[in-house]
């Protein structure tokens, strides 16, 4: 959902499943190195800025390195992953994780009491009961009820002493795809930083870290995608060292019947969302940002504007569509230090650029 685009007079341009980047050198002539490889089924993107470009290549595969660690931990699509382990085991007894899964999990947990369940990664039963892995299907209301007695954060035990998992019950199963990518650019921003290079863009499809500055010195231009038309650009803003995560369903999805059915699931109600807009979130860590959009899509627009009002830390905004004007854009009050720009033509808000500045 979120694309950069930079103007500068020579650049590399770069159409990744929607999302461009224009990353140039700018008239300060700051060099920079960009690869992209295929990780947990999209593509992951980092630019570094610097003129070590030797060390700062072998910087960007180790990074890469460690998310493909990461995904081998973490994937549920794989069955020999330390987390499909866990999904088989510990029904029986408590399972032993490693550090790292460990600690995606507790974030997890923190998320799931923080959101009330909006965001759960306890929502594998559900996924498995609409085939979101296969071909899709659409189950019975009585599928969807029995799956749902075994969704819920609270039905797994995390031991902090120990790094264990139990599951109170048979059937239930953990998901990370809710916080997964955002974990896995935290990870590989610390290695980035620790390596010496301060200064990166890290693009995973809807999640998004920058660090430091762009090739001119300046902080990074965010550009967030119209969700019905994700060519389109209709809002803007700088930013440095945060994390930006935009959750929508207009990518990925299951058609049955010539029905489409988004897959972001209500872990709740144990159905798909139908909100067809998108939320974005602007936050410390790619962690945060990942796990609150997810949470926030859920609730929808005044459900998740209202939860906000409680956490004036957040940084939020909705783009909704809308029939007279496009899309309608609503978001937090404390988004106005990142002098966000609203396309006028694609989108209702009252507030002209020179006021939001």
């Amino acid at each position: 959902m979120i694309f950069m685009k930079r103007n500068f007079n020579r650049g590399v341009h770069f159409l990744l499943s929607g999302i461009i980047l224009l990353v140039g050198l700018g008239r300060a002539q700051a060099l920079s190195v960009s690869r992209a490889q295929y990780l947990m089924g999209t593509i992951c993107e980092i630019t570094v800025i610097t003129e070590r470009i030797g060390k700062a290549e072998m910087a960007i595969s180790k990074a890469f390195q460690e998310i493909l660690d990461l995904d081998r931990m973490m994937s549920s699509y794989r069955s020999d992953s330390e987390l499909s382990r866990v999904n088989a085991q510990a029904a029986t007894s408590p399972v032993s994780t490693s550090p790292r899964l460990f600690e995606a999990l507790s974030y997890s947990s923190h998320y799931a009491i923080l959101t009330q369940n909006a965001f759960d990664p306890a929502v594998e039963p559900l996924i498995q009961l609409w085939d979101f892995r296969g071909e899709g299907r659409v189950p019975t209301k009585q599928g969807v009820q029995e799956a749902l007695q075994k969704v819920g954060f609270e039905k797994i035990v995390l031991d902090d002493d120990s790094h264990t998992v139990f599951f109170r019950e048979n059937g239930v199963g953990i998901d990370l795809g809710g916080i997964g990518k955002g974990y896995a650019l935290d990870r590989a921003a610390l290695y980035l930083k620790k390596e010496g290079f301060p200064n990166a863009l890290l693009n995973f499809g809807g999640e998004i870290l920058v660090l430091g500055h762009g090739p001119e010195g300046e902080d990074w231009k965010m550009e967030v995608a119209d969700p019905q038309d994700r060519t389109q650009g209709v809002v803007f803003f700088y930013a440095t060292d945060v994390a930006i995560s935009t959750s929508g369903n207009s990518e990925r999805f299951i058609e049955v019947d010539g029905k489409r059915y988004g897959h972001i699931l209500d872990p709740r109600s144990g159905y798909p969302v139908k909100f067809n807009g998108s939320v974005t979130v602007i936050g410390p860590s790619a962690t945060d940002a990942d796990a609150l959009s997810t949470a926030l899509f859920v609730m929808g627009e005044k459900e998740g504007l209202k939860w906000l009002k409680k956490f004036p830390q957040i940084r939020a905004f909705y783009l909704v569509p809308d029939r007279s004007t496009g899309v309608r854009f609503a978001g937090t009050e404390n988004l106005s230090n990142l002098g966000i720009v609203v396309n006028s033509e694609k989108t209702t808000l009252t507030k002209t650029k020179e006021e939001i500045k």
